[in-house]
């Protein structure tokens, strides 16, 4: 069997519904391509979920296989091999989740990779929800580690268009902020090159946001792009299976009739006074001016440590930046939100944010405005480089 061109990694908790659609979409991609699916639920899964899991597989195994060991299945649909995980009848550990899931998917993929059993050395993850277009494996420029797709959630129930909202809303202010780290962080538009995912350890073993985490570690060791691709279309659907993200996140936006709060704009003009600092004072300086943007953040002493090894000026940029990664922006966003600046409703974040084009989505829709971030998202971030490589461009 094989080699295959391209190897795409897909977990499947509770998926019967979407995994066929989904490896249907793939196989439709003009590629000779492997799909590997971790079929998984933790020891402390319901009965739906086992049940579940159980008929996905046995929809799977309605096709020509052979098992190749106690818990691996090969399998030939129609037109795409795929290659089943089990690890749902030897469940996961009770704390592990989604994260542990794609790890095992993705270290498999890299153990084909180094058989050579696939051609090309990069590992697509993605999600049972998603369906691809023609170019979805076409392969990243030279000198891109990782990559990031584009995406659309369609169709969306009205929550999860405000969730779509928020995703590119924070992306935006990021970017408006200058910071390094303004990309999206959804598992399942990513792709990365195998010796990367080596290199940082791979999905950290998480019930959630475990891809933001992985991208976090990647794109400071290696170069990130956000692809020029049409995008990836992801399902709109209510889920439960992992203690937040997009499915709990837009379950809570319905459950409060849509009255959801996003950041303040103004917490991002707080990361941007940051990162102006960050760029341009001298480390004996530097606490004293953060400081007096954030009195009391919780950072402030971890960075101080990392300021008295005497470096050179480049070296203390690359630093602080490895320092105040998404991570800590997160943080600092979380601290600007509770002691200076609250939360407003999402429709005035818009309304006062500097780096939305407001004017222009003035009386019109909810799905229009998710529309015009979708374009403002694509012309601002499509093709840009993000992580250390963007740091160092700018020294």
């Amino acid at each position: 069997m094989g080699p295959w061109e391209r190897v795409v990694m897909i977990p499947a908790c509770k998926e019967f519904e979407y995994l066929p659609a989904c490896l249907d979409s793939l196989s439709r991609v003009p590629v000779n391509t492997l799909a590997v699916v971790v079929i998984n639920q933790h020891q402390n899964a319901d009965a739906t979920t086992q049940t579940n899991n159980q008929k996905t597989l046995e929809w799977l195994l309605q096709y020509p296989h052979r098992k190749d060991d106690t818990h691996e299945y090969w399998v030939e649909l129609p037109a795409l091999t795929v290659l089943v995980l089990d690890r749902f009848s030897v469940p996961l550990a009770a704390h592990q989740g989604v994260g542990k899931a794609r790890d095992i998917g993705m270290r498999r993929c890299c153990d084909l990779i180094l058989e050579r059993k696939i051609t090309q050395p990069w590992i697509w993850s993605t999600d049972a929800d998603a369906r691809f277009a023609k170019d979805y494996l076409d392969l990243p420029p030279p000198g891109v580690d990782v990559g990031i797709l584009p995406y659309l959630h369609h169709p969306s129930p009205p929550s999860l268009e405000i969730y779509d909202i928020g995703l590119r809303y924070y992306a935006q202010g990021l970017l408006w902020a200058r910071s390094p780290y303004a990309f999206p962080t959804l598992g399942s538009v990513i792709c990365i090159h195998h010796a990367l995912y080596i290199r940082v350890n791979g999905f950290p073993d998480r019930q959630a946001g475990e891809d933001f985490y992985l991208l976090n570690k990647a794109c400071k060791m290696g170069s990130l792009m956000y692809l020029d691709r049409n995008p990836v279309r992801l399902e709109g659907r209510y889920s439960d299976r992992v203690p937040f993200g997009t499915g709990q996140k837009t379950i809570e936006i319905r459950q409060k009739n849509l009255q959801h709060k996003f950041y303040h704009p103004n917490c991002f003009s707080v990361v941007r006074d940051w990162i102006r600092i960050l760029d341009t004072v001298s480390d004996e300086r530097l606490i004293g001016d953060l400081s007096s943007v954030s009195p009391q953040f919780s950072g402030l002493p971890k960075l101080a440590k990392i300021t008295k090894q005497k470096v050179s000026r480049k070296q203390q940029i690359k630093r602080r930046h490895e320092w105040f990664d998404a991570f800590w922006t997160m943080k600092l966003i979380h601290y600007v939100r509770d002691t200076q600046y609250p939360s407003v409703h999402w429709e005035e974040a818009l309304r006062k944010s500097a780096f939305i084009d407001f004017e222009t989505t003035k009386d019109i829709s909810r799905g229009q405005k998710k529309a015009i971030l979708e374009a403002q998202e694509t012309k601002l971030l499509v093709g840009k480089r993000f992580g250390m490589s963007t740091v160092r461009e700018r020294l």
